[in-house]
C-alpha cells in the first residue's frame, strides 16, 4: 500500500473513533454525518486489516493493535496542524479537547479541583484525564507515547532534552497533633518527635524520604505506628490520636483541617519542595497546550504558597 493512495483525512476519523469509542460521538466531534463517519471506518479496517472498534457489553472499546496506535495519530495531527495552519486557532469555550495530566495525590488534592472550577466556566467543553501509574521514573517514555500531555511534579528532567520545565512553586512542611496531646506541650522538641508514633504513606513521599534521612544522620529513628495508602486521612487520623504526621503545609491550607489540629515548625531541616509543571517538546507549540499551561499556572497562583 502506497501513502499516495490513502485519505489522510481518515487519521482525523480514527482520531476520534479512539478518542471517543463511539461512531456517533466521532461524527459529532469531526462534524460528519453518522453514515459518513460509518464508511470512513469500513475504509479504516480495510486498510488496516483490523477492527478497529469491537462491540462488548460495555460498549465499544479499540483492538490492542489500535489502542497501540492512538498516540502516533494524535502526534501526527497535532503536527500537521501546525505545519498546514500556521499559528492554532483555539477556542476554549467551543473546544472538545481532552488533555491528559499526570498528577501526584498532592497535585490532584490542592491544584485539580481548582484546575476544574476554572475549565467550567471557562471550557465546560474541556475533558481532563488522570491516568494512574504515570511514576516519575516513567514520565519520559509516558509523554513520548502520547499517555500524557502536562505533568506536575516534584522531579525535575533537568537531564531530559526533550521535556521542558517551568517552576510553580516550593512546599514548605509542617508537622501536625491534636490539642491537649499527652505528650506535646507548646512546642514539637526532637526528643518528642522521635518518641511519639508518625503516620506515614505507604509508598514514601518526598517528606517521608527527608525525614528518615535528617533522622538518619543525627543516628535517630522515628516510629511509624500507621501506614496510609495516601495522606487524605492523615488529618482525621491525627486529630484523633496521639500520633503525629509531617506533610505539605499547603495540603492543611486546602483541606481545612479540623479546628483541633495544632501545627509545628518540624524540628529537623527540611528543605521546602519545588514544584514543576512540565510538558513534553511535541506540545511546546500547540495552542491548547499553551492555553492550558497558562490556565495551570493561574491556579498556582492562587495556592497558599
Amino acid at each position: 500500500m502506497r501513502l499516495a493512495g490513502v485519505d489522510l483525512n481518515l487519521l482525523v476519523v480514527l482520531d476520534a473513533l479512539l478518542r471517543e469509542c463511539s461512531v456517533t460521538e466521532a461524527a459529532r466531534r469531526v462534524g460528519l454525518s453518522q453514515s459518513a463517519t460509518s464508511h470512513a471506518l469500513a475504509r479504516l479496517r480495510d486498510l488496516l486489516g483490523d477492527p478497529i472498534l469491537l462491540r462488548t457489553p460495555r460498549g465499544m472499546v479499540p483492538t490492542a493493535r489500535a489502542a497501540a496506535l492512538a498516540p502516533a495519530v494524535r502526534r501526527i495531527l497535532d503536527e500537521s496542524e501546525t505545519v498546514f495552519l500556521g499559528e492554532e486557532r483555539f477556542d476554549p469555550a467551543s473546544s472538545k479537547e481532552v488533555f491528559s495530566l499526570a498528577l501526584d495525590y498532592s497535585a490532584q488534592l490542592t491544584v485539580l479541583p481548582l484546575l476544574v472550577e476554572r475549565l467550567q466556566e471557562c471550557a465546560p467543553g474541556v475533558r481532563i484525564v488522570v491516568p494512574s501509574g504515570t511514576q516519575p521514573n516513567t514520565m519520559l517514555a509516558n509523554f513520548e507515547k502520547g499517555n500524557v500531555d502536562l505533568a506536575i511534579s516534584s522531579h525535575h528532567p533537568s537531564d531530559v532534552r526533550d521535556l521542558h520545565s517551568q517552576f510553580m512553586l516550593s512546599a514548605e512542611y509542617v508537622t501536625i497533633s491534636r490539642k491537649n496531646h499527652h505528650s506535646i506541650r507548646s512546642r514539637l522538641s526532637l526528643k518528642r518527635f522521635v518518641e511519639v508514633g508518625h503516620v506515614s504513606v505507604t509508598h514514601p513521599n518526598l517528606a517521608d524520604i527527608a525525614i528518615d534521612a535528617a533522622l538518619a544522620e543525627l543516628s535517630l529513628k522515628r516510629r511509624v505506628i500507621l501506614t496510609v495508602p495516601e495522606p487524605a486521612a492523615m488529618a482525621s487520623l491525627v486529630a484523633r490520636t496521639d500520633l503525629i504526621a509531617t506533610l505539605p503545609k499547603m495540603l492543611i491550607e486546602i483541606w481545612g483541617a479540623p479546628q483541633n489540629l495544632v501545627r509545628h515548625r518540624p524540628p529537623i531541616s527540611l528543605e521546602p519542595v519545588p514544584v514543576f509543571l512540565i510538558h513534553h517538546e511535541r506540545t511546546a507549540g500547540s495552542a491548547p497546550h499553551q492555553w492550558l499551561r497558562e490556565q495551570i499556572a493561574e491556579v498556582f497562583q492562587k495556592l497558599p504558597h
